[in-house]
């Protein structure tokens, strides 16, 4: 099995953070804590490092794609 991507896991952690949110009335700090640690267990928290890496590769991505339209009517 491939592991998710830094994009894949960004999302699942929001997603997680956000139903975790939803259920606050119901699970205490505690609780949450514990369900946090045992799911980093199996999916890995993204680091600050990692997500540097994919706004600069997407900022590169926005980059080759204006340049690309640039080109594309320069002769207009």
């Amino acid at each position: 099995m491939t592991p998710p991507s830094v994009s894949d896991r960004i999302a699942f952690w929001q997603r997680l953070h956000q139903r975790l949110g939803k259920l606050s009335n119901r699970i205490d700090a505690t609780a949450q804590a514990a369900i946090l640690g045992a799911v980093h267990a199996r999916v890995p928290i993204v680091t600050l490092d990692e997500q540097s890496a994919v706004k600069l590769d997407k900022a590169k991505a926005d980059m080759r794609l204006w340049a690309s339209l640039q080109a594309m009517h320069a002769g207009y």
